[in-house]
């Protein structure tokens, strides 16, 4: 049981680790456990953006993530990539829906990842940052 949590985040928590475990290939034990391989910390990196962005707190965070600091999670959260890993992490990782932890069309990850795939040859998503045209830094640039 994932202690400090409300229902909800946990379900929230639940979805995002199975996503980043899934996209990214490693066991959702791992990236919970106190392995610091670059590439295992960088995928914890990941999941822990993820969770900020869904509303989580650093201390829930950190309690559900092997019972860390929650300074800890926060300078995760917010240290630069060096390595760059993070940021390819990030584009591998498939958007899903908060609330249910499934996108929209109930396709598995992998469908998910090739309708991306397609879409980015295709020239509707964009480069960069991998979002449906037009995305807020190309209208930006463009302003």
């Amino acid at each position: 049981m994932i202690p400090l949590l409300t229902p909800r985040e946990r379900q929230v928590y639940e979805a995002v680790i199975a996503q980043v475990s899934d996209c990214l290939g490693f066991a959702a034990s791992d990236i919970e456990g106190p392995a610091r391989t670059p590439k295992l910390v960088a995928a914890r990196r990941v999941a822990i953006r993820l969770l900020r962005e869904r509303g989580l707190t650093f201390v829930a965070i950190g309690k559900a993530l092997g019972n860390r600091h929650h300074s800890s999670v926060k300078f995760l959260a917010e240290s630069d990539d060096a390595a760059g890993l993070v940021k390819i992490y990030m584009t591998k990782i498939v958007d899903v829906e908060p609330a249910t932890g499934i996108d929209e069309d109930n396709e598995t990850p992998r469908e998910a990842r090739a309708r991306v795939a397609r879409e980015l040859a295709a020239g509707l998503r964009c480069p960069a940052c991998h979002l449906l045209r037009p995305c807020d830094h190309e209208q930006m640039r463009a302003a």
